[in-house]
């Protein structure tokens, strides 16, 4: 089965094709596939795709947290930060071993490469807790709520 959506969280849940939905209207959409080898060529295209094949799915995680899905703060993610601040953070990472990578070292990367208005907006500890929070959610298959059944941190 693929799964079909309009944002990467079916991505975050570690699904490894999926269908985007750009616009319903115009039916244009794209086909992720997950699975594809990771070559020197598609290095260069899909960057944040090798780095999921190099640190596993928590990348994905962290790009959603940043980006914006449905369980984050803001459905557009965290203000000013985005793919021109992930990966050169993530680029921190590329000669260390997967075990060097956590979400408060990344959230470290990300805000040493952010602008004031994000500093004025996030704590570094800010970051660091929505990245964990959305990475445990989407690995424990989005188990957290509270009594009343909304998603909470």
């Amino acid at each position: 089965a693929i799964a079909v959506c309009r944002d990467g969280d079916l991505l975050a849940y570690d699904n490894k094709r999926v269908i985007f939905v750009d616009s319903y209207f115009k039916e244009t959409w794209r086909y992720v596939d997950m699975t594809v080898p990771v070559t020197d060529d598609v290095r260069d295209e899909y960057l944040l795709y090798w780095y999921y094949h190099k640190f596993g799915v928590r990348i994905i995680h962290w790009w959603v947290a940043v980006m914006g899905c449905d369980i984050t703060e803001s459905d557009c993610g965290m203000f000013y930060l985005g793919d021109k601040t992930f990966l050169p953070a993530l680029s921190a990472f590329d000669e260390g071993a997967a075990s060097t990578l956590n979400s408060a070292r990344f959230a470290a990367a990300l805000w040493d490469r952010v602008i004031s208005r994000t500093r004025d907006r996030y704590t570094i500890d800010a970051i660091w807790k929505e990245l964990d929070w959305v990475s445990k959610w989407f690995s424990a298959d989005g188990t957290y709520s509270n009594d009343l059944g909304d998603i909470s941190p």
